[in-house]
């Protein structure tokens, strides 16, 4: 089947079946945008050296860090979800749509429900090698956050059992 064909078959399908639109919409949902783009002058901000890295880190509390970098988590994890689903829904659809059937919204959840995490896992295992290499250019980010713990802890002194105001147990 050359280009053309395959375009104009494609177009048949999607212009004859309203019903793939909500989960084509659903499978393209782009991943959130406000995690990896920055605008303007935001890298200007960001600590160019190791040494403003670390004074970041020791004026800053690990809950803000925590906060910020917890929420970009789940909201990957939740777009690579809804992805998945939308995938799910769109593969069982036009298969139905190519095997004579009607594509319906309740074949597509019902698709979602029985394939959704096949889909989700297959998704993870294809994008494994981009979470390992993303991890492993962060890790030399390690190296000044531990050293900022160490100092801060150094700092606080023997505040008490861990910087609490605990004592330590005997």
């Amino acid at each position: 089947m050359g280009d053309r064909a395959l375009f104009s078959r494609a177009w048949r399908i999607v212009s004859g079946h309203r019903s793939l639109w909500l989960f084509g919409f659903i499978a393209g949902f782009g991943p959130p945008t406000a995690l990896f783009q920055f605008s303007g002058n935001a890298f200007i901000a960001f600590p160019q050296s190791p040494e403003e890295l670390r004074g970041l880190l020791l004026h800053s509390s690990p809950w803000v860090w925590a906060g910020i970098s917890l929420p970009a988590l789940l909201a990957m994890a939740v777009w690579l979800l809804i992805n998945a689903f939308g995938h799910a829904a769109l593969i069982t659809l036009v298969n139905h749509v190519e095997e004579g059937a009607a594509p319906t919204l309740s074949t597509g959840w019902e698709a979602i429900r029985r394939y959704g995490w096949r889909i989700f896992l297959i998704h993870g295992l294809l994008r494994l090698p981009i979470f390992l290499f993303v991890g492993a250019s962060v890790l030399p980010l390690i190296v000044p956050i531990g050293q900022a713990l160490i100092d801060r802890k150094k700092r606080e002194g023997d505040g008490g059992f861990m910087g609490s105001g605990m004592r330590r147990p005997l």
